[in-house]
């Protein structure tokens, strides 16, 4: 979640527990591959920068045949491992920055099953489990790549725009 426009921001940002409560309303998260081992995704598997090989090197659909659930630091090679997993036929809920006039955002939101831009800026977790001290300073999408549609829009759909 870094950006040049803010010297401060950070990329260890944890989600806030209403959206993986909504995430967990699409189906159990078995896998999050870009995390910390003091997230609380309740994922069964975990992949974080210091495991070998972490979730950019490991296959997605090879681990777990469940949810994926990925709030990754917003960088394109994130986006790039995202669409190549989702064409695998991995099942993915991502949580990433909402900018839709942008190439990378054109480029994952065509091949998602569905998108629900979230309403308002959100207050992500900080790793020391309290809310971070002011929203993000973007607008945030969360991706749905599946089979499952209709439970992605109905578990969102009273928190932001669903297309």
């Amino acid at each position: 979640m870094s950006s040049k426009r803010n010297a401060s921001a950070r990329d260890d940002w944890q989600t806030p527990a209403l959206v993986l409560d909504l995430v967990r309303q699409v189906g159990d998260i078995y896998l999050d591959p870009a995390t910390s081992k003091a997230n609380p995704t309740g994922a069964e598997f975990i992949r974080t920068a210091e495991c070998d090989p972490d979730g950019l090197e490991s296959s997605w659909t090879g681990i777990t045949r469940g949810l994926t659930f990925v709030n990754p630091p917003y960088r394109p090679v994130w986006y790039r491992k995202i669409h190549r997993e989702a064409e695998r036929g991995a099942e993915i809920v991502a949580l990433i920055m909402a900018k839709p006039g942008s190439a990378y955002f054109q480029d994952i939101a065509a091949s998602s099953s569905a998108i629900c831009f979230w309403r308002g800026r959100m207050l992500f977790d900080g790793v020391d489990g309290l809310p971070a001290p002011a929203p993000a300073a973007f607008e945030s999408a969360l991706l749905y790549f599946g089979t499952r549609r209709w439970r992605f829009n109905r578990a969102f759909g009273r928190h932001g725009w669903c297309v």
